[in-house]
């Protein structure tokens, strides 16, 4: 695979516009959801050390509850949850209760899928492109 990536420049560019574009997705979902589990695990510490029982909450993580229409709660289907085309194609709306959907996520993934390109035109193949890759994707994440 890393021979013909480094062999054929089209597959290498296609591969990581595609790679850009879904850890950007993801970066987003990390984005979000990180400040409010890390809040939610803070306040659990707090009270536990005040010796207070801390209320349950909503279970959160990463990976779940799947990503879902902020005001219907309706869950977003795959097809409608590939990064930039799926927002050009419901043009930026739910598609059950046609709330705007937030411009910063395609946002997000464009500048991801740019970044992760320039990237792999300055590193080419080689482990100098996984360290950049990794370091420029955490700092979009913050």
């Amino acid at each position: 695979m890393i021979e013909a990536l480094s062999t054929s420049q089209s597959l290498f560019f296609t591969s990581l516009t595609f790679l850009g574009l879904i850890i950007g997705s993801f970066l987003n979902v990390v984005a979000y959801r990180l400040p409010i589990i890390l809040k939610d695990q803070w306040r659990r510490d707090c009270l536990s050390f005040l010796g207070e029982v801390a209320e349950e909450s909503k279970k959160l993580s990463l990976s779940s509850p799947s990503s879902h229409c902020p005001k219907c709660k309706t869950s977003i289907k795959p097809w409608e949850n590939i990064p930039v085309l799926s927002y050009i194609v419901l043009r930026g709306k739910c598609s059950n209760c046609s709330v705007k959907i937030n411009l910063r996520y395609p946002i997000i993934e464009l500048l991801t899928a740019l970044c992760t390109l320039y990237l792999g035109y300055l590193y080419g193949v080689s482990w100098g492109l996984i360290a950049a890759l990794v370091f420029t994707w955490s700092l979009i994440t913050l």
